[in-house]
C-alpha cells in the first residue's frame, strides 16, 4: 500500500528528530558490560552480558558470551548467544558494535577462539557475522567441540566461528 505524501512526510520529520534527540542519529549510545562467573565443573570462567541503552536508558540491543561447555577444548573458546537488537532498532549498526564488545571481551580474558550458533534461515544474522570476521559453517564440517555444541540446539543451525588474534610477543 502506498501512502500519500502528505502523510509521510511528517512522519519522517518526526522520526527523524526522535533520532536525532535520543543519539541514534548520531550512533551516541551506551553499552552496559554486566560481568558474571559461570561454573563448569567445579571450574569458574567469565561470562558478559553487553546491552546497548538509548540516552533515555532503554534497552537496544543485547548479547551474552560465556566460556564453552567441552574441556575437549580446555575451555579457550567462548560462545556468543541471545544476539537480539528490538525491531525499532535494527540497521543502525547495533549488532556490529556488540559483536565488537563481545570479540574485545573474549580478547581480554585470553579466549582462542569464539562461536555463535545461526539458525539456517536467519540469513541478516549470517550477513552480520560474516561481515564482522566470522566464518559461517555447517554444523556436521566443524570440529568435534563445535558439532558437540551445536546439537544442544532443537533446530538446525550454522556455526559462525572466529579465531582470536594473539598479539606477537
Amino acid at each position: 500500500m502506498k501512502y500519500p505524501k502528505v502523510l509521510t512526510a511528517p512522519f519522517y520529520t518526526a522520526l527523524r528528530l526522535y533520532y536525532k534527540y535520543t543519539g541514534i542519529y548520531n550512533k551516541k549510545v551506551l553499552i552496559r558490560s554486566t560481568k558474571g562467573v559461570k561454573e563448569l565443573f567445579g571450574k569458574f570462567f567469565p561470562t558478559r552480558e553487553f546491552t546497548i541503552l538509548s540516552k533515555g536508558y532503554k534497552e537496544m540491543a543485547g548479547v551474552k558470551v560465556a566460556a564453552g561447555a567441552f574441556e575437549q577444548k580446555r575451555y579457550h573458546y567462548c560462545v556468543v548467544s541471545d544476539l537480539v537488537v528490538k525491531n525499532f532498532y535494527r540497521r543502525r549498526g547495533l549488532g556490529s558494535k556488540l559483536i565488537q564488545a563481545s570479540v574485545l571481551f573474549c580478547e581480554e580474558e585470553g579466549f582462542d577462539e569464539m562461536i555463535a550458533f545461526i539458525r539456517k534461515e536467519n540469513a541478516a544474522s549470517q550477513d552480520l557475522f560474516e561481515k564482522c570476521g566470522f566464518a559461517i559453517l555447517e554444523a556436521n564440517a566443524t570440529e568435534n567441540w563445535m558439532g558437540k555444541e551445536a546439537e544442544l540446539y532443537a533446530y538446525p543451525v550454522l556455526v559462525a566461528h572466529y579465531k582470536i588474534k594473539k598479539p606477537a610477543p
